[in-house]
């Protein structure tokens, strides 16, 4: 291989001689060819005079580089790299002046190829990624004990080399290096901006990287670095994708990195086998390093490598703690066989609850059974939640809940206080997944059991009334709500001179209330708000700016306590913009959207997302731009169909906007079928009887009505009378539904066979 690549060079050599290419003169070295170029020196491929088979990588001071300044930095660069001796780590040979002047420093040649390149090419496993990246984790850390900063890892930067049938990792390019410690020799030198403005790469720099420019950074900058190398070797592809950082101001670039949170490794990778590796242990590890906040990051790149190689060797690691039933969950997984996984589960399940039934005579070991129980549960959830991301596996999800659902009886006949701790899991479960009377049945059970034992200060209770409280805001009378919000914010944590809680949950409810007008008024109670004009039996009307400005009130009172861009303070923003739609008619639309755009960087906050698309779809339609509108549904619906689950509320909602829009143009043939759908997938979400049914329902029927369609009616009360059997209820809209089918048959019959005189 050396010979031959001597070969190619002496030709190659030979040819742009011929073509007068010059290139620098430097004592003891001839140069063959020019291998590359970085912010502060051009390298290129050379060889001492006299020793032929000893080709060397030689680094010479760009020509525009000729400051002071320049060449002590190009020195410092240099002096870091004489300190460290590492086998990951090229070493310098020699160093000089070149015939101009400038300096150079030779190290010895890398026939290398880029990491991920030399991994895909030799088709590695990733146990077989993450042994050559421990190499690279290896001499990282043996460069941060002795003060230097790389702040430029990336797959260019990290050569792997075949020596003698094995292959070895080659660190390269320390010239943006950067010492830690202020007492070192040339450490100013190391210290200072970058020549050229050049900090890093991009796609590879830490958040703080970014914000400071190349004065910031340290050891846990270059572990960001190392969990973005990490996530491409595991997945084939960039956390943070290049067209995306490319241009951005180093203050936007920050931002970006902070905000955005890439998918987990197995939900990123193409590969089902893959995926199935990284579940678990390795997508905490890898989003650990990527954690934007540097305090939560691994604090060094030996903690980051001491959970590689427990991981490896089937060890419980720091980024994902080990409970005793995470141990069991680890060994189910090693069966790499989901059916056996999922048995595991309602087993342990099984075995939790009767040690729960032993233990029950003693309150405390109750309360840790219960603790046990669901936070196995919570493991076995958040190890499906990646498939469920991207859509698939929600049918196996689904049956898991109802599962664990229906045995909830027997939790509470054994172990109440368990059992409620269960109830919790589920009802957050069902709860997320947009099923929100099963979330809110189980929810209301779990405090009805819990509040025997505990007061609401209780967190497990409390974080039940929560949910509950959630579940029922969209109630016609919101009765329920004010009863559950009243107790949530009654146990709240209150701030100096704050005239409402504070704490996260509290401002969560807070949020919920700006629905429908329940916005808080004298002290906890939530009332009707009082500038909303009755008068008999009419309905409310809003008086619009008298509700802004309470809205505005509570929104800066949830910003103050959990951040402007806190789920809770998204949620008060969309919920008060999509209010004033229906008294502006539509033109607070331009907020909604501009907070669609700034969630679209936030994906754990998806389901926001979700619900100011959904305000954006009517504020569209009452506007009148069906254009807009009809633009805005194909890019946004299929997206968030495939993250939230398309039986999502948000996703019916948008897709019931749509057909209040075709039947708005008359077009009663599309609107009927998108209504069909719609509803069907609403009576198995929120129930036959539920309260967004019965408003799809309400419409429906209006539509069928008007276009006399009996076909679409009969199938409307199959399908109804369908679902009723299903969920074992009673089908209170039957009589009227067989009416309307006989009213609409007696219509067309009528206008086929019309009576004589």
């Amino acid at each position: 291989m050396l010979n031959e690549l001597i070969g190619a060079v002496q030709a190659t050599s030979g040819e742009l001689s011929a073509s007068h290419v010059r290139f620098p003169a430097l004592p003891r070295y001839e140069i063959l060819s020019r291998l590359g170029e970085g912010a502060h020196g051009i390298v290129y491929l050379a060889r001492p005079l006299g020793a032929i088979q000893r080709l060397c990588a030689v680094k010479i001071l760009r020509t525009e580089l000729d400051s002071p300044n320049a060449v002590r930095r190009f020195e410092a660069e240099q002096a870091a790299l004489a300190e460290l001796d590492h086998p990951a780590i090229i070493a310098i040979n020699d160093a000089g002046v070149t015939d101009d002047g400038r300096p150079f420093f030779a190290m010895p040649f890398v026939d290398g190829q880029p990491l991920t390149t030399a991994c895909e090419t030799m088709g590695h496993s990733i146990d077989e990624r993450l042994e050559l990246l421990l190499q690279v984790f290896a001499g990282v850390a043996h460069a941060h004990q002795r003060g230097i900063l790389h702040r430029d890892l990336k797959p260019g930067n990290v050569l792997a080399e075949r020596i003698e049938g094995e292959w070895r990792v080659r660190i390269i390019d320390w010239g943006i290096a950067r010492a830690l410690d202020r007492s070192r020799v040339l450490a100013a030198e190391l210290r200072t901006d970058s020549l050229v403005g050049t900090i890093g790469t991009p796609e590879f720099m830490s958040p703080e990287q970014a914000s400071g420019g190349a004065s910031r950074g340290h050891v846990r900058s270059d572990v960001w670095s190392l969990g973005v190398l990490c996530y491409m070797l595991l997945t084939r592809t960039l956390p943070f994708s290049r067209d995306d950082v490319r241009g951005l101001s180093p203050a936007g670039l920050a931002r970006y990195l902070r905000e955005y949170r890439p998918a987990l490794p197995s939900r990123a990778s193409s590969l089902a086998g893959d995926a199935m590796r990284l579940r678990g242990d390795l997508d905490a590890i890898v989003m650990k390093a990527l954690d934007p906040d540097p305090e939560r990051r691994y604090q060094s790149v030996d903690a980051f490598r001491d959970d590689i190689v427990a991981s490896l060797a089937g060890c419980p690691i720091s980024a994902r703690p080990e409970g005793s039933l995470r141990q069991i969950a680890r060994l189910a997984k090693r069966h790499r066989t989901l059916a056996v996984a999922l048995s595991t589960v309602v087993l342990t399940l099984g075995v939790t609850t009767t040690v729960a039934t032993r233990a029950a005579l003693r309150a405390r070991e109750s309360a840790q059974s219960a603790e046990i129980s669901a936070a196995f549960l919570e493991d076995i959830l958040e190890g499906l939640e990646p498939s469920l991301a991207k859509g698939r596996d929600r049918t196996l999800l689904l049956d898991v809940l109802r599962t664990a659902t229906d045995r909830l009886p027997l939790y509470d006949a054994r172990d109440p206080i368990g059992a409620s701790r269960i109830r919790l899991t589920l009802a957050s479960a069902w709860r997320t997944l947009g099923f929100r009377a099963d979330a809110h049945v189980i929810a209301q059970a779990g405090v009805a059991q819990l509040e025997q034992f505990a007061d609401d200060t209780d967190p497990i209770l409390r974080a039940l009334l929560v949910v509950a409280a959630r579940t029922s805001a969209r109630e016609p009378d919101g009765a329920a709500f004010r009863l559950l919000a009243r107790r949530v914010l009654a146990s709240g944590t209150f701030g100096p001179e704050s005239p409402w809680p504070i704490d996260r949950e509290s401002c969560s409810i807070l949020a919920v209330g700006l629905r429908d007008f329940l916005v808080p008024e004298a002290g906890l109670d939530f009332v009707r708000h009082p500038l909303v004009e009755t008068s008999g039996e009419q309905q409310p009307s809003a008086a619009g700016g008298d509700f802004d400005r309470a809205a505005r009130k509570v929104i800066a009172h949830i910003e103050q306590a959990c951040g402007a861009e806190s789920q809770s303070a998204f949620e008060a923003r969309i919920l008060a913009a999509r209010h004033r739609l229906d008294y502006s008619r539509g033109a607070t639309v331009s907020e909604l959207l501009a907070e669609v755009e700034r969630l679209r960087l936030l994906p754990q906050l998806v389901a926001q997302r979700g619900s100011a698309s959904v305000a954006v779809t009517l504020g569209l339609a009452l506007a009148g731009r069906n254009a807009d509108f009809a633009t805005f549904v194909d890019a946004e619906l299929p997206d968030l169909a495939a993250q939230l689950g398309p039986d999502h509320s948000s996703v019916l909602g948008i897709r019931f906007n749509r057909a209040c829009q075709c039947a708005g143009r008359g077009e009663f043939a599309a609107a009927i079928e998108e209504g069909l759908e719609v509803t069907r997938r609403c009576r198995r979400v929120d129930g036959p009887q539920g309260a967004m049914t019965a408003w799809t329902l309400q419409y429906l029927r209006s539509w069928i009505d008007a276009s006399a369609d009996v076909d679409a009616a009969e199938r409307l009360l199959a399908e109804y009378l369908e679902d009723c059997a299903l969920s074992e209820c009673q089908p209170v809209e039957e009589p009227s539904l067989r009416a309307d089918v006989d009213r609409l048959r007696g219509q067309h019959d009528a206008k086929i066979s019309p009576s004589r005189p």
